[in-house]
């Protein structure tokens, strides 16, 4: 009886976390779990791959990301505009002070213009994490209470291909 209730609680959540109950909505791979309201998200290369804006201003924005005959997946610009962004988290509302962690595992290091930028709702970057070194990269920003959605996104200005992390965690703490 008890692998019952814990099966079916376990349901509820998955259902809760993922939208599952919300068919119309199209959703996201990326792993989502809130704890007392804070956030913690997950992205992996292949949720970047399949659910990333690709925002491009070139004739082929559609070819902006592709794979590395390694496998690993590379951002390519066209122009300086062009970039590749999450979706938006939404924060919940907090007075007090918070701060936000991104974590990059970076297995295939980019050249200069490799970083990933921390965003808010108005388009303002709150913090950047290098991604020019292979292995574990952060940078925790101060969010102002005002924040109410963040992504994360990468562009080279320099039209440099960026080869993007296998894995990126995004932690509030408060």
């Amino acid at each position: 009886m008890q692998r019952i209730i814990a099966a079916i609680a376990l349901g509820l959540i998955i259902v809760s976390c993922t939208g599952a109950d919300r068919p119309q909505q199209a959703q996201s791979d990326a792993t989502v779990a809130r704890r007392s309201e804070s956030i913690a998200v997950e992205w992996s290369d292949a949720d970047l791959e399949d659910d990333a804006s690709r925002i491009g201003y070139g004739s082929k924005p559609e070819a902006m990301l592709a794979r590395d005959v390694e496998g690993a997946l590379v951002f390519m610009p066209q122009t300086p505009r062009d970039h590749l962004a999450t979706q938006f988290i939404e924060l919940a509302p907090h007075d007090g002070g918070r701060s936000l962690e991104l974590v990059l595992d970076v297995k295939s290091p980019g050249g200069e213009a490799c970083v990933a930028n921390l965003q808010d709702q108005e388009f303002n970057v709150l913090g950047t994490v290098p991604c020019r070194s292979a292995g574990e990269q952060r940078a925790t920003a101060q969010v102002p209470p005002t924040v109410t959605r963040v992504r994360v996104y990468f562009q080279s200005m320099q039209l440099e291909r960026l080869p993007l992390p296998v894995r990126m965690r995004l932690n509030e703490r408060r």
